[in-house]
């Protein structure tokens, strides 16, 4: 059985890595009451960022990852605000990939399927990939 809770520690890690590694000032709120994991500052503002990651394949298309970008409130998948959270970083871990989506981009979505692969580069969220200029606009 898969650590869910671990291996988005790791993914977390991950991405305050690469965040810090290209200038940005990272902050985590205390406490695990907040919608979003981290607040990114790239010197003109401040941004909410939620981190998701996955390594699960769809079971009917091998070639998809499923991502649950959704929070849960009663057994319930409950999409992410606009008040909540301004940008969504997702990691394919088999793939080592990250997609960076604004919220606008994931709008009511509580689940994703992100393509793996070549097809990971030019389908639906292809132009999230590897994003992070999202973060220095």
């Amino acid at each position: 059985m898969k650590d869910t809770k671990h291996q988005g520690d790791l993914a977390q890690i991950e991405f305050l890595y690469r965040a810090m590694e290209m200038g940005l000032i990272v902050s985590e709120p205390y406490g695990d009451n907040s919608r979003y994991d981290f607040a990114v500052d790239n010197g003109k503002r401040i941004l909410r960022v939620q981190v998701k990651s996955t390594t699960s394949l769809c079971v009917d298309r091998k070639e998809q990852y499923n991502v649950n970008v959704g929070r849960h409130i009663q057994g319930n998948a409950v999409a992410y605000t606009k008040e909540e959270i301004d940008v969504m970083a997702v990691l394919v871990k088999p793939e080592q990939r990250w997609y960076l989506l604004t919220w606008e981009e994931l709008g009511e979505r509580v689940a994703l399927k992100i393509f793996g692969g070549e097809r990971g580069k030019t389908g639906l969220f292809g132009k999230n990939l590897e994003a992070w200029g999202i973060l220095l606009e």
